[in-house]
């Protein structure tokens, strides 16, 4: 469909006759994922909240077919779009959610950093300001699971919630790190490492590397070198180690499935579970 025969059908989920009503509704049925996700960025264009809200309750049936489309999408483009991906799995919770809402707020977070920031430091010194800035004065922390606590596992992977309470699940905290690290032109990728991740810092004279919880403890390469050998492994297949798109997202999606499984939903739960089974076939 072209974007008029979207908007045209955008335009009849206004009307509350009971005939037009059905008539949108076996129409999005027989949908490509393709087209429900631009029908509904057009939505969020045109700010029709009404219509939003109602396109969200009829794309409920679709939840798994649109966020693999979206998350295939991603893998392909092959863009390194952090945020997008946390989108993506938040939208699957949380249809209503704007990208353009997660990157105002973003764009507000590194204009806090920003404005502490003194850009004539050396390398060492730019990573431990950053630092204090992220955890100390932003106040972003991981979030620690019990039974007894009130807040919903799955509300801690949402990128608009974590970005709102500074707390979160420890992957959304270090995808956001990486965002504001990037978007202040910072040379960090992240890196994973037998049980730990890890951010990269590549400078042209010297690579450091950032433990994100262990009270930000830096490390050399000769260093992570020395770690590597006691694990048993050659330090340029451990170090070198890099996230694929597809890697991130499976990760995400798992700790998603978990946070269902603490949270007793088990339909949920298994809807992920098929959002990794068809990532497994993804190149």
């Amino acid at each position: 469909m072209d974007a008029n025969e979207l908007k045209a059908l955008l335009t009849l989920m206004s009307d509350d006759d009971p005939e037009v009503v059905s008539i949108v509704k076996d129409r999005l049925e027989s949908m490509s994922a393709q087209n429900l996700d631009a029908l509904l960025n057009i939505a969020f264009e045109d700010g029709d909240s009404a219509v939003v809200n109602r396109l969200s309750v009829l794309m409920q049936n679709h939840r798994v077919e649109l966020t693999e489309f979206r998350l295939s999408r991603w893998i392909a483009e092959q863009s390194g779009n952090v945020l997008e991906l946390l989108w993506i799995i938040a939208a699957f919770e949380r249809p209503l959610l704007s990208i353009k809402t997660l990157n105002d707020v973003l764009v507000q977070l590194n204009y806090d950093i920003w404005l502490e920031m003194q850009h004539d430091l050396y390398p060492v010194e730019k990573i431990k300001k950053i630092d204090h800035l992220f955890w100390q004065k932003l106040g972003f922390k991981t979030y620690q699971y019990h039974k007894s606590n009130k807040v919903k596992p799955t509300s801690m992977l949402m990128v608009d919630e974590v970005m709102s309470c500074r707390e979160g699940n420890y992957l959304i905290i270090c995808m956001l790190y990486l965002l504001v690290g990037q978007r202040l032109n910072m040379p960090v990728s992240l890196v994973k490492l037998p049980s730990v991740f890890l951010f990269r810092y590549t400078f042209p004279d010297n690579i450091f590397y950032v433990h994100p919880f262990s009270r930000r403890m830096l490390f050399s390469r000769k260093e992570l070198e020395g770690y590597a050998v006691q694990m048993h492994k050659v330090p340029e297949e451990v170090i070198n180690e890099h996230f694929s798109g597809k890697e991130l997202a499976t990760v995400l999606l798992k700790e998603l499935r978990v946070a269902y499984q603490k949270e007793e939903n088990e339909q949920d739960s298994k809807l992920v579970d098929k959002l990794i089974s068809s990532l497994m076939w993804h190149r």
